[in-house]
């Protein structure tokens, strides 16, 4: 368990630094002198922009991913907890048997 948190919190920060740099390159580059067809940094700047695309759109699946994971283990806790039905009066008399 241990490790899979390590693995995804690794992979969460390489996602982030990609995404970043992409920010950063595009910043620095968005107006540079372009050679016009086959121009280098505009072949680049069009990955950046991919990378950013799909990055937004994998935050977002995440994020849902994530909601539906906390809504299916609230919906399991809630029925463990009406499962059984106990309170505090049925539970001092069961320790008492």
């Amino acid at each position: 368990m241990k490790r899979t948190r390590y693995i995804g919190a690794m992979l969460a920060l390489i996602f982030a630094l990609m995404m970043l740099a992409a920010i950063g390159y595009e910043t620095a580059e968005y107006d540079h002198e372009c050679s016009g067809e086959g121009c280098a940094v505009c072949a680049v700047l069009q990955v950046c922009d991919d990378l950013l695309s799909g990055g937004g759109a994998a935050l977002k699946a995440a994020a849902v991913i994530l909601a539906v994971c906390v809504l299916a283990y609230t919906a399991a806790v809630s029925i463990k907890l009406n499962e059984n039905n106990y309170t505090l009066i049925s539970l001092k008399v069961r320790l008492d048997d």
